[in-house]
């Protein structure tokens, strides 16, 4: 009997309920358009600036990758250098035992004349590794 009564009152209550479920549904529903339409208001003002987004994001991704390599290369002419001056330092030591012990000074210019080609040399990979640095910097600036 009891199950009776709420058989009755929920069939009595249903027709209201079921009313107010669908005004819930139909405000739902609008709801939900509202916030499409919305989105797509949205999606179309800032369209621009994500484009411009993603472009900027490209190219930093092409200034990034010339900036390591160049860091790359900046690296190798370092090293280069570092290399360079080591023989450099070798041929002055060289150079100062030779001439502690050799009379004849022909050698001692042809090594002067050699250390001349040295320094100049290492001045124009100086001005190398200068311009490298700079082309690093310009890029990494912008």
């Amino acid at each position: 009997e009891q199950t009776h009564q709420y058989y009755k009152s929920i069939g009595a209550s249903f027709p209201e309920t079921k009313t107010a479920l669908e005004k819930v549904a139909f405000g739902v529903e609008d709801s939900v358009e509202k916030l499409a339409t919305w989105e797509k208001y949205i999606n179309h003002q800032f369209e621009n600036l994500t484009s411009e987004y993603r472009a900027a994001r490209e190219q930093l991704a092409t200034v990034q990758e010339k900036y390591n390599i160049n860091a790359e290369k900046l690296a190798e002419k370092t090293n280069e250098l570092a290399r360079i001056s080591e023989q450099l330092e070798a041929v002055k030591t060289t150079m100062e035992e030779r001439g502690e012990t050799i009379s004849d000074t022909s050698p001692l210019v042809k090594i002067k004349q050699a250390i001349k080609t040295l320094r100049a040399e290492l001045q124009q990979m100086e001005v190398r590794i200068g311009v490298v640095g700079h082309t690093l910097m310009s890029k990494t600036i912008k």
